[in-house]
């Protein structure tokens, strides 16, 4: 078993993204439908597109129950979640069970908020989160949304990636932070 040392293990990343929702919409692996309901989504739950050595669209092992949640939670803001797949195609991947894998999200830059504080509340949840050996993988694509038009695909705005590698209780203040610098980087003072 490998044992995941917190302080040394964490990192958090931004860089520059390519896979906003006109991506996905244009996506191969989706059909019409679905790119009906990735048009309407404030929130959406990504594949991978690719696994080891196979094609095709993978989610990590527990991701229905993490768009449940996310549905619930995201619901009384009127915040609408969603899943890029089809049913036929929905497959999931199996990885080391000391670090919880979430499902990539691509959000809208005004859901960020909601979102980091429903993934702390998720994590914090977890069987094993008070555990210190254990970590949490996730990537979420935030795109900007356009003045006086959050919902406007179709004026996609810049997109920015975060990744986050680290134990479960420092997902919130690494969260804050890249919230932050997105804030501050599409936002600047005058």
């Amino acid at each position: 078993m490998t044992m995941v040392k917190p302080e040394a293990q964490r990192t958090c990343t931004m860089r520059p993204s390519t896979e906003g929702f006109d991506y996905w919409m244009s996506s191969k692996h989706v059909g019409e439908a679905t790119r009906r309901e990735i048009a309407d989504a404030d929130i959406l739950l990504v594949p991978k597109e690719s696994f080891r050595d196979r094609t095709g669209t993978f989610y990590p092992v527990g991701t229905e129950e993490f768009l449940d949640f996310l549905r619930e939670n995201a619901a009384h803001g009127g915040v609408k979640v969603d899943i890029c797949s089809e049913n036929a195609a929905y497959r999931e991947f199996a990885l080391h069970s000391d670090i919880l894998h979430l499902a990539y999200l691509l959000v809208k830059e005004v859901a960020l908020p909601l979102v980091a504080q429903l993934i702390v509340l998720y994590v914090s949840r977890h069987p094993w989160a008070s555990k210190t050996d254990r970590a949490v993988n996730l990537k979420i694509t935030v795109q900007e949304s356009s003045e006086g038009e959050p919902s406007d695909h179709q004026a996609q705005g810049r997109t920015l990636e975060i990744s986050y590698d680290g134990p479960p209780d420092a997902v919130k203040d690494a969260l804050d932070g890249a919230a932050k610098n997105i804030r501050e980087a599409w936002r600047p003072s005058r």
